[in-house]
């Protein structure tokens, strides 16, 4: 029997769109979303923006505000519940991958990390696209399915993290990353996760001074 696959709903779309431009940060922690408002600007009914708001209310990234609104949570404030989720996972991923990567997975990994170096640090997307492309390749190299669907579904903050990191920060997270690709070579799944560990720490603190940065202003 042949499965018909169903067109994903205005709901999902409106959901998929705010969610997106919630973690590039082109909307911000404490903006107002209102579904009349929403439903003008998407040329939508207010009945499908409604349905993505409730998804975004689950998903943590919006709170009730008012009849038929949200305001958006400040994401930062949630990073650090993410980070230690990731560590766990990634840890886990990394002892696996030591055992199981094969030459072409650490070849693309290599090929990430040359790309990333050659960006200008003012290409915040570019970061952001590579950083996940790495981390979720690394975790895939466990060869466990629904870990690296975990891993996934928290991926957005992991790109909104690195939009944050400064120079220096960026170019440490880069050696991270070379050196993580060189504990994979060596299938040294202990020196791997210590490498993990030290990466996430440094991008959780990253995250904190610009929140120092931003009290300060």
């Amino acid at each position: 029997m042949s499965v018909i696959a169903k067109p994903e709903s205005i709901a999902r779309q409106v959901y998929r769109l705010l969610r997106g431009r919630i973690m590039a940060g082109e909307i911000p922690g404490g903006a107002v979303l209102t579904g009349v408002e929403l439903a003008r600007e998407l040329e939508v009914s207010r009945t499908p923006v409604r349905e993505a708001l409730l998804l975004l209310e689950a998903d943590g990234l919006v709170a009730p505000s008012g009849p038929g609104g949200a305001v958006v949570t400040d994401l930062r404030s949630a990073l650090a519940e993410v980070m230690e989720m990731r560590e766990a996972l990634e840890g886990y991923a990394a002892r696996k991958a030591a055992e199981r990567v094969d030459a072409a997975t650490i070849r693309k990994l290599d090929a990430l990390c040359d790309e990333a170096e050659r960006l200008d640090h003012g290409d915040v997307e570019g970061r952001a696209r590579l950083n996940r492309a790495f981390h979720e390749m690394l975790v895939g190299a466990a060869g466990n399915v629904r870990l690296a669907r975990a891993v996934h579904d928290q991926a957005e903050y992991f790109a909104f993290a690195a939009r944050l990191y400064d120079t220096v920060t960026a170019a440490e997270s880069l050696r991270d990353h070379r050196r993580m690709v060189g504990a994979l070579k060596a299938r040294d799944g202990a020196l791997l996760e210590a490498i993990i560990h030290d990466h996430l720490a440094r991008a959780l603190r990253a995250v904190r001074k610009q929140d120092e940065r931003k009290l300060k202003t």
